[in-house]
């Protein structure tokens, strides 16, 4: 089960960063006479955590998006998410795009329902 705080996420989002090993920041520079320092470090905030729907599942109703949305408004709040039996303190990450992406499953042919399946992108980070 994935939650994010009360919310109940689909089950087939799948942690699409989850292995770009971006937990550790480096910075490399060279010194007058001409050997490398290294400074490497964990990251313990900042880690990017992308959560996407697959194009067979891992779909979210409008519903879910809608209260997904008002999470997203609230500026600098943190949030718990759940994910393979691990807990994360996170918050929604605005830089490079937006928070939350979605397309509709299948187009509606009027006014889009309550019911009606988006795939979708949550971009988060630990805090």
């Amino acid at each position: 089960m994935i939650t994010l705080d009360n919310l109940t996420l689909p089950s087939g989002l799948q942690w699409s960063d989850e292995y770009n090993l971006q937990s550790i920041q480096q910075t490399a520079k060279r010194t007058l006479e001409g050997s490398l320092d290294i400074l490497s470090a964990p990251l313990s905030k900042g880690v990017a955590i992308t959560l996407e729907s697959l194009q067979d599942g891992g779909w979210a109703t409008r519903t879910l998006l809608d209260n997904i949305k008002q999470l997203a408004l609230q500026i600098d709040s943190v949030y718990v998410l759940t994910i393979r039996g691990a807990s994360y303190n996170v918050s929604f990450r605005y830089d490079g795009g937006s928070p939350i992406e979605a397309t509709p499953v299948f187009p509606p042919e009027d006014s889009p329902g309550a019911n009606d399946y988006y795939i979708i992108k949550l971009r988060l980070m630990t805090v």
